[in-house]
């Protein structure tokens, strides 16, 4: 996928994610469970998004689950560890809110939602087409660009700096290992 068609996606993405939300509001209502509300609408809008995205020009070659060794993946964790604390510096870490309410929720539910589904889908999504779409810019620029939209896809300022560096992140661990298994992993 070339870059223009990148943004494009991108922009597919930020528009789908309303859209769906806003459906899967209507279907389920203002009440629902949020951990159901949240799996129902991943994947309603990750599954038709990540297929779009290989027929734009991403192709299933972009979808990348090469072998990789497990000190790829484990080597990875004491970074995030860091990036997760020099974050908590400046902004407070909402997910504990998210884990709160998620206490109310059956245990497997609960995993899949908030565990399993955004680590595949959001690295297929990002690491898989969208990283893939700046492969002819040099490795630093491809992977901050890769970074920076991860950020800017979760829509919040408090997270930006944590999703900025992890998002980089994973896109060199993409680039390094040829598989999105390591940032599924780690994301997990």
């Amino acid at each position: 996928m070339r870059a223009s068609r990148t943004y494009t996606f991108f922009i597919l993405y930020i528009l789908l994610n309303f859209i769906s939300g806003f459906a899967v509001l209507m279907l389920m209502g203002p009440g629902a469970d949020q951990t159901l509300f949240s799996a129902v609408w991943q994947a309603v809008f990750f599954i038709p998004l990540i297929i779009i995205g290989t027929k734009m020009g991403g192709g299933a070659q972009s979808l990348s689950f090469g072998r990789v060794s497990p000190v790829d993946i484990f080597a990875i964790i004491p970074l995030l560890s860091f990036i997760s604390a020099l974050s908590a510096l400046f902004f407070p870490n909402t997910a504990a809110d998210t884990l709160h309410a998620a206490r109310e929720t059956p245990f497997v539910l609960s995993l899949v939602s908030l565990c399993l589904m955004p680590a595949v889908f959001e690295e297929l999504t990002f690491r898989g087409i969208i990283f893939s779409g700046f492969k002819n810019f040099r490795l630093k620029t491809a992977c901050v660009m890769g970074g920076l939209l991860f950020a800017l896809a979760h829509f919040s300022l408090q997270s930006f700096l944590y999703t900025f560096l992890t998002g980089t992140l994973f896109c060199f661990m993409l680039y390094r290992t040829k598989s999105v298994i390591p940032g599924m992993v780690t994301h997990f």
